[in-house]
Parts: C-alpha cells; structure tokens; sequence
C-alpha cells in the first residue's frame, strides 16, 4: 500500500491524510454527496494505486455501488443514458478489472448492525491474503441504532481500535442533523467524531443549504476542520448522474 492514498482530485490530496493507522470523517448534510464522494475516493484507491479495499455501506446495495462506480468512470449516467459503442467497451473493460481486484462491498443497507460485522470483514480480507489498505465506513450513524445515545462514541471508538489493529486508513461518512448558511464549524459535530478523527473534512453545497437562487449549482467545498491545514478550502464540482466528483474547471 502506498504511505498516503490519494484522491481522483489533486488539490485535495495534501489534505485528505489517508494513511495506515488513521481515520478521516467527511461530514455534511444528507444529499450533498458524502457517499458519492466516499465511493470516488475508494474507486480511484482500488483502481488506480491498487489497494485492497473494504466498503461498507447503509446507503447502497452491491447494484447501486457497481451501477455508480461505471457511471463515474466513463462520465455517463449508465441508467438513462443510451452509451455508444466506445462507452459499452470501456464499461465492460472496466467492470471485468473491477471484477478481479481486491473491492469487498459489505451492503448494511435498511437495518442497523454491530459494527463487530466490519471487523469480521477485515479479518476475512486477512485470512484471504489481501488486507485491507482502505475501510470506508458509510455512515457512522447507520451502524448503531438511533436510540443510542453512546452509538456514535462506541462506534468512532471501534473505528479508531481497528485502524490500529488492522494498520487500516478508515474514511467514515457522518450526517450533519442543523443545517447552516455555510460550511459548518467543528461545533456543529458531535464530539464523539471531532475527538476520535484525526482528519475532518465538511463537504458543503450551498444550494442544499436554504440558497435557491440557483437549485442547480453543483459547486461544492471541502473544508478542512481538523488535521493538517485547518481552514484550508478546496473547490469541487459534483456531477451528479456521473455519480462522480471532478475538480473546479474540469467539467
């Protein structure tokens, strides 16, 4: 595995901190891309710098997952669009390499689970030969149940013992409940994610906050809450039927 992982987006990569030993939280409102953002960056992890990866998730089925990944990796909406000839090579190319490298989707979707289940995912990564450079865990509160006031403690904390254990990169999704005109401060996440992430990043979309003027806008940010470069902000564009997104200007 590479020391550092990196991000389909280069600006983004000094400030992403995904190394072995670590857990990164991206935090946001629902709908404004943690999960497309999460499957991009395992995506490009597994496909493009050969990592082994573990994606977990209460948002998707094993369908969605693969229907998105294609998508983003041609720049076509798989579902809608009628994809020509050069299209439907490549995507079968590219399903078939999916297919052979080490992507384990763990589909949690509709029920909440001990987060003991991800932990038997990384131990049968192991005992397969191919450890897990990268766990992504979407989200931190689908795995416990709602009703829990110490859920998101025990599983940040298990998240945090299994980075350790296992010498994982953990990239965990958690849901904003407030909204806010801009991007939100560490005050507006819970201390339990604050305290046990050592990189939190805030994807905000201003037209999911209150702005209409321009419902369309798929201008987003990622501002970097805790971790190297505080404050620091980059400029991302979300193409949504891509289920992908692309730096500013590359659209």
């Amino acid at each position: 595995m590479p020391q550092r992982l990196e991000s389909p987006w280069p600006a983004f990569n000094e400030l992403l901190a995904l190394r072995p030993g670590t857990v990164t939280t991206v935090v946001s409102l629902s709908g404004v891309g943690k999960s497309t953002l999460a499957l991009n960056i395992a995506t490009h992890a597994v496909a493009d710098q050969h990592a082994s990866v573990a994606y977990t998730t209460t948002e998707m089925n094993v369908r969605q997952v693969h229907e998105k990944t294609m998508a983003a990796h041609i720049g076509a909406d798989i579902r809608n669009d009628t994809l020509d000839t050069q299209q439907l090579s490549t995507l079968r190319a590219f399903g078939l390499e999916m297919d052979r490298l080490p992507f384990r989707v763990l589909p949690l979707v509709g029920m909440h689970h001990d987060v003991g289940v991800i932990e038997r995912l990384l131990d049968e990564m192991h005992a397969d030969g191919k450890p897990a450079d990268l766990l992504v865990v979407d989200s931190i509160q689908g795995i416990h149940e709602p009703s829990d006031p110490d859920g998101p403690r025990n599983v940040m904390g298990t998240l945090r013992l299994l980075s350790d254990l296992h010498d994982v990169a953990v990239l965990a999704v958690s849901h904003l409940k407030e909204p806010t005109r801009t991007s939100p401060g560490l005050e507006a996440i819970q201390g339990d994610v604050v305290d046990r992430s050592d990189t939190v990043l805030a994807l905000h979309r201003s037209t999911k906050y209150w702005d209409f003027h321009d419902p369309d806008d798929p201008s987003s940010t990622i501002t970097v809450l805790k971790g190297s470069n505080p404050g620091a902000v980059i400029p991302l564009v979300l193409q949504a039927p891509y289920a992908r997104f692309v730096s500013e200007g590359s659209e």
